[in-house]
């Protein structure tokens, strides 16, 4: 991948980016962000002829009038789903954003939210694996949706570790039959969504009966905003400016990197690549690569892993911007494109 910082394009939005982490997601066809009460809309191909935005459009989720809290396309066996989480519970979309398929408020559910103004769907994935989309709420309560198609139902609510109980749900992450959970307390957490729990104390709503396995769980000291899946390995940021680097399936923590001055905004795995990119309050971007050294003989007799090599690949400073989102393009093109709040405009980084 070959990006230039001195090449980008600049797209005008009629409406600018909210306040908020991880706030821009793509499927290849269209790009998405929350502004407000809204979610915005254009074509992803916007941008690589010209400056102008095509076919933008703005729709308000079939929820109760709350802030959008986060925008999330998940893929599940061939089909693209654009989850929104709200002040007031999630709606799931088709891939052309006009079919609303689920509805789920939050006050429908047996879960207690003390402070109805206060509550909120964070963090959304999903799980392709086993078909689930996740989503995370204000009270650390994690909900799995089953997918079949157009069927969409509630199967599983994951209760708070009881460390966290209480804290928001940060960000949430998927790979396989994985399913990764970030809270405000900074824990990060690893499910195996293949296997059914019973031991965890469950919600008396039948639709919530068991929980998924619990391979692993990390605490931490200050809120974790963002995850992402590169191959075997999860990737966390936090309020702090650092990265840290977890084995999916072993729970071993690898490495941790001084990577922004100031907090992680978001990140986001290349489709293909064994590669990320993260943004930051301090308007830096970066492309990081991971590199897994073949195993040597003393790992393979001792059943040890060698740490992976980190690399950036490509780093720049967007000046003046406050950065909410970045995201590779799902359309083959590995371009990058990013958002930032209070701009009415989107960033494009050609890969050349």
């Amino acid at each position: 991948m070959n990006y230039d910082a001195q090449r980008v394009t600049h797209i005008a939005t009629a409406k600018a980016p909210s306040m908020l982490f991880n706030n821009l997601t793509c499927n290849g066809t269209t790009v998405a962000f929350a502004h407000k009460t809204e979610v915005v809309t254009f074509s992803e191909s916007s941008g690589t002829r010209n400056s102008s935005i095509i076919q933008e459009t703005a729709f308000k989720p079939r929820l109760p009038v709350s802030k959008v809290i986060q925008v999330k396309w998940c893929h599940l066996s061939g089909r693209d789903y654009l989850v929104v989480g709200t002040g007031a519970g999630v709606a799931v979309y088709d891939n052309t954003c006009t079919s609303n398929l689920f509805v789920m408020e939050l006050t429908s559910q047996n879960v207690p939210f003390p402070d109805p103004e206060a509550s909120f769907v964070r963090g959304i994935t999903a799980v392709p694996g086993t078909n689930y989309i996740c989503v995370g709420s204000s009270t650390g309560h994690i909900f799995a949706f089953q997918v079949q198609e157009d069927k969409i139902e509630l199967a599983h609510t994951l209760l708070p570790y009881e460390d966290d109980d209480g804290a928001a749900t940060s960000a949430l992450t998927g790979a396989n039959q994985w399913l990764v959970t970030a809270s405000d307390s900074g824990s990060v957490m690893i499910y195996d969504t293949t296997t059914n729990s019973t031991s965890a104390s469950a919600s008396s709503s039948s639709s919530a009966s068991t929980s998924f396995q619990r391979t692993a769980r990390f605490p931490g000291t200050c809120p974790c905003t963002s995850l992402c899946i590169v191959n075997e390995y999860v990737v966390g940021g936090y309020t702090t400016g650092q990265l840290r680097l977890f084995h999916l399936t072993t729970g071993v923590i690898f490495c941790e990197i001084g990577a922004h001055t100031r907090a992680v905004t978001a990140l986001d795995a290349h489709p293909d690549e064994s590669c990320f990119v993260s943004t930051g309050e301090d308007s830096v971007l970066s492309v990081w690569k991971i590199t897994a050294p073949p195993p040597s003989t003393e790992t393979k007799s001792t059943n040890t892993r060698q740490a992976p090599v980190i690399t950036v690949e490509f780093t720049t400073v967007l000046p003046d911007s406050l950065l909410t989102g970045v995201v590779f393009s799902r359309n083959g093109t590995s371009n990058l494109i990013t958002a930032s709040y209070d701009q009415k405009k989107i960033q494009l980084f050609t890969n050349q």
